[in-house]
């Protein structure tokens, strides 16, 4: 019995990403542009738009500055943080 390869760190990022612009893409076909959206629907996608821009502007700022593996900076700082801070990080491994 064989155990699965592990699966590289941004396994689930990739995949993540991947879905995010499926469903933006199927969105975007969806609206017209002319139509009366609920607020709340309007307000979900700015919040939307904002944490990927997020992520999309730090990802590229981390390969321009390093030219690196984007997360070995983020983790050696993260690294650098007091034990006791790390739980605003308990994402990460």
């Amino acid at each position: 019995m064989s155990a699965n390869p592990p699966k590289p760190p941004a396994y689930m990022s990739k995949k993540n990403a991947h879905e995010i612009a499926q469903y933006a893409a199927s969105i975007d076909s969806m609206l017209s542009g002319d139509e009366n959206i609920p607020g709340w629907v309007e307000h979900k996608l700015s919040q939307a738009r904002q944490m990927i821009g997020d992520v999309k502007h730090y990802l590229q700022y981390e390969r321009e500055m390093t030219g690196a593996n984007v997360g070995a900076s983020f983790y050696r700082r993260y690294r650098a943080v007091r034990p006791s801070d790390r739980t605003r990080y308990s994402f990460l491994p």
